[in-house]
């Protein structure tokens, strides 16, 4: 009995850290932190039909609803934060603020169109923002992604929870923060000027190819999300991510890309450059463009979004 009084207690001390006193808000703190940004815009939004941005930081960096918001005459709220946090809990996120008459627009990586559930499942990011800022969402998970939530905090996630506590105790700030987000939820500030120290590394990322396993689950949850977009009387559109253009011809996973929306019932937004740009338009990885490119960009799909009649 004493054993087992022991164990429950050092249950109830884990989870209590896990879920109530230890946190990283530089990491993943962060993310909540923006994710509250822009779901107040998008709460200021209630009623009126606006334009949703989903998808990882390639949507953060790269589109600017600030833009298209002006460009349409539309409200726009990019729901975009970071790719870490994987593609189911992107989508309920963005999900949450979907209204009838809505068009949403999804650049999505391209990892996540092959997606594995043991990826979706054992995301270490997902679990400790489930974990530790966002126990609305947690409820409503799966038992085995629930438990792996639950029991995600190790020795490591201790240490940098300390760390990260104290730093911000001091009044340290990460590289890109909340206070640079538009109103509208963009990455701003990231200019070409910024990105020079980036050069080297980017020069040395593969460009990226696009391949779509519709059996996968992310592929699954994708197609689903479209389905609960269209029920709530909104409209989704599949787009191209921001990529690495070096001058070689569109592999065919663009095809399967396009293809894999208008099977899934979305519209999409196919850009005249396939959303590739060449590597000095971008700011410090693939995906993320520098802020002139991110302009431009924009107003590409701003164009493609004016002229659809869906």
């Amino acid at each position: 009995m004493k054993i087992a009084a022991l164990l429950l207690m050092g249950i109830v001390v884990y989870l209590g850290l896990n879920l109530e006193v230890l946190n990283k808000p530089l990491t993943i703190g962060y993310i909540q932190d923006a994710y509250q940004a822009k779901q107040r815009y998008a709460d200021s939004l209630a009623g009126r039909p606006k334009i949703i941005v989903v998808g990882g930081s390639s949507s953060l960096f790269s589109v600017r609803c600030q833009l298209i918001e002006r460009a349409l005459a539309t409200p726009c709220v990019n729901m975009a934060v970071t790719a870490g946090i994987g593609i189911d809990l992107i989508l309920d996120k963005a999900l949450a603020v979907v209204g009838p008459g809505d068009r949403v627009i999804l650049p999505l990586e391209y990892d996540f169109y092959a997606a594995s559930a043991q990826d979706i499942r054992e995301n270490a990011t997902a679990n400790a923002y489930l974990a530790t800022y966002d126990h609305p969402l947690l409820v409503r998970q799966a038992p085995p992604r629930l438990m792996a939530a639950l029991f995600s905090l190790s020795l490591p996630d201790l240490y940098s929870s300390v760390v990260e506590m104290a730093l911000q105790r001091v009044g340290f700030q990460r590289r890109f923060h909340v206070d640079q987000l538009t109103e509208q939820g963009d990455m701003s500030g990231h200019s070409s000027q910024l990105a020079a120290p980036y050069a080297d590394y980017l020069a040395t990322l593969p460009a990226q190819a696009p391949v779509v396993d519709t059996d996968s689950a992310g592929a699954e949850l994708i197609v689903g999300f479209v389905e609960k977009v269209t029920a709530k009387g909104a409209k989704a559109y599949g787009t191209f991510p921001a990529s690495i253009d070096d001058g070689n011809p569109p592999a065919p996973g663009f095809a399967q890309v396009e293809g894999f929306w208008r099977r899934a019932g979305a519209g999409f937004l196919r850009l005249p450059n396939l959303g590739r740009y060449p590597r000095d338009r971008f700011f410090d990885t693939s995906y993320h463009l520098a802020e002139p490119a991110q302009i431009e960009h924009s107003r590409m799909l701003a164009e493609s979004l004016g002229m659809t009649k869906e």
